[in-house]
């Protein structure tokens, strides 16, 4: 993620003119893309594939957040503490948005290495692929190895080729822009021996999909449901004034309160793992309007297993069979 250092942090201040918005933001450095950004990533992206999956589209987050930076006169942070911030904030909405959308980008493509024995792209798809019949082969290519992943996986999904279908039929499901995230749940309890203390641990991993700028980070959206519901009811009470026109039902309220009761965000936080692009821009140019389900198999044969073992959180020593009954979100 960018490294802004503590001087360029203190010196934010707002600006008059958005043509003296002061450059806080570039491009971040992922070594393994970067290296081929001369000529694209083997078996993935062409050089101008890459160019539009990837650069292009960090160069405009990154202009925008400087921009919002200097509208609001704020302090340039890393995009994931502004995402975490500004979660929740109607009036900085495009910031979240840009920061956001740099983060999931930055991180899905840091997930990728290169398609291992292939120098050229597949052939793009036509329409007569929508027809064709599914690839019920039940080798992997490209499987993680290290031994600790594969049980998580197994206990999660069933096994990993129940994982990698779960993720690329998610990512192959989202209708326009979006993230597909492998996750791991932390869960906080309460210590037996000390009532006030609590205890954080990883049990599953889950598949998830986020749309357009959304985050796999529910705990920062956590309460957001109960401000609306809150806003409404403070409606309600002004609507008995006969000169409002308008009056929110009941059942908007209750309706609110349920959803977030269920939801118990409170108790658990995501952490990602790996993240799949899912949107459009990352693979239309190389792969074409029929061509997004062969992308995400390029995809997953150029998933980079060691980097994305590297996040993997410790596991729960208390994971039990029982905890393992409940598969998926």
């Amino acid at each position: 993620m960018l490294s802004l250092r503590s001087k360029a942090l203190q010196a934010s201040r707002r600006f008059n003119s958005t043509s003296s918005v002061f450059k806080y933001y570039k491009t971040p450095e992922i070594p393994q893309i970067d290296v081929n950004a001369a000529n694209g990533i083997n078996g993935l992206f062409s050089k101008q594939g890459l160019q539009n999956a990837w650069y292009k589209r960090a160069e405009i987050y990154c202009d925008a957040l400087d921009k919002e930076i200097a509208r609001e006169g704020l302090a340039a942070h890393d995009p994931e503490v502004l995402v975490n911030q500004y979660a929740k904030s109607s009036s900085k909405l495009q910031l979240f948005n840009n920061a956001s959308l740099l983060y999931n980008t930055e991180f899905a493509m840091s997930c990728l290495g290169g398609v291992r024995n292939e120098d050229s792209l597949p052939a793009k798809p036509d329409s007569k692929s929508l027809l064709s019949n599914p690839d019920i082969s039940h080798e992997i290519p490209n499987q993680p190895i290290d031994e600790t992943f594969q049980d998580w996986i197994k206990d999660s999904f069933g096994s990993v080729l129940e994982f990698k279908t779960l993720l690329l039929n998610s990512a192959n499901a989202i209708n326009g822009d979006g993230f597909t995230w492998l996750v791991a749940r932390k869960t906080r309890k309460s210590l037996a021996s000390q009532s006030s203390a609590t205890k954080e641990e990883y049990d599953n991993l889950y598949v998830l999909n986020t749309y357009n700028a959304g985050t796999p980070n529910n705990s920062v959206r956590f309460g957001q449901l109960t401000q609306i519901s809150e806003k409404l009811r403070k409606l309600s009470e002004q609507s008995e004034d006969k000169s409002m026109t308008f009056k929110p039902p009941a059942s908007s309220i209750l309706s609110l309160v349920d959803a977030r009761n269920v939801a118990v965000y409170g108790n658990t936080e995501y952490k990602p793992i790996l993240a799949i692009d899912a949107s459009p821009k990352a693979y239309l140019y190389d792969y074409g309007v029929y061509g997004k389900k062969t992308y995400l198999e390029q995809v997953w044969k150029a998933l980079d297993w060691d980097i994305i073992t590297r996040r993997l959180p410790p596991r729960s020593e208390n994971y039990t069979v029982e905890g393992r009954i409940g598969r998926g979100m």
